[in-house]
């Protein structure tokens, strides 16, 4: 079991930029006022047509509770991708 005091926050934020594109992003803030945990992923779908979508992510995350060698300090990590989505509808 582990017992800490901490604060949080975490917002999300949505936003349709045009008819077929819209905007998600979500923000997550932690501390138990020795170490921060920080992770933002915002993703951007596009609607190309009703069979075709597209996702292009972005992720980046910062995290300085890990124990790394030799006494390095942690980077901000990042996670990004696209993909493409395929979809038809039997009827």
């Amino acid at each position: 079991m582990l017992k800490e005091l901490g604060s949080s926050v975490k917002a999300t934020f949505s936003y349709q930029i045009k008819k077929m594109i819209q905007l998600d992003s979500k923000l997550t803030f932690y501390t138990n006022y020795d170490d921060v945990e920080v992770d933002w992923e915002t993703v951007l779908n596009f609607t190309i047509n009703r069979f075709f979508s597209t996702r292009v992510s972005f992720y980046p995350r910062y995290d300085n509770t890990v124990i790394l060698p030799n006494g390095q300090k942690p980077d901000i990590q990042l996670k990004q991708f696209v993909s493409f989505g395929f979809s038809y509808k039997f009827q």
